[in-house]
């Protein structure tokens, strides 16, 4: 299995919070309009979570440890 670089993991993540922020803004716009959803509020900020947390997994050891935060 291949693994991923600081910045295919960069760009992955970036990707990734953008899909997070527009679904759940899709899911406040539903319910301000009176619609009911059958996926709750901080549903997929949960499941962005554990994706984040897989590619991490998929990360070569020595871009991990020249991350800064």
């Amino acid at each position: 299995m291949n693994k991923l670089n600081g910045f295919e993991r960069f760009c992955i993540n970036s990707a990734l919070d953008q899909w997070i922020t527009e679904q759940e803004d899709h899911c406040v716009k539903m319910h301000e309009a009176g619609k009911r959803l059958i996926i709750a509020p901080g549903y997929w900020t949960m499941i962005g979570k554990d994706l984040e947390h897989k590619v991490t997994r998929l990360t070569y050891k020595k871009d991990l440890e020249n991350e800064k935060y």
